[in-house]
């Protein structure tokens, strides 16, 4: 049923909101990159910046720096 609402598994769903609200934390706060995937429901900064690079292309901290 979520699959067919969202197009997405809810694994992946709750990945891609976690992921979103950590490019906005990126942008929007200066806290560390550990700090925001543990914020966010990730177990390290290795984890989220696995999937963040896998999802946008860019690691967390050169978006970081593009964006400032």
């Amino acid at each position: 049923m979520f699959r067919l609402a969202t197009g997405k598994s809810a694994f992946e769903y709750l990945r891609d909101v976690r992921l979103e609200r950590a490019r906005q934390a990126l942008i929007s706060t200066d806290d560390g990159i550990a700090e925001i995937a543990a914020s966010v429901g990730l177990s390290s900064h290795s984890h989220l910046t696995r999937l963040f690079i896998k999802k946008f292309g860019i690691s967390p901290s050169c978006y970081r720096r593009e964006k400032s």
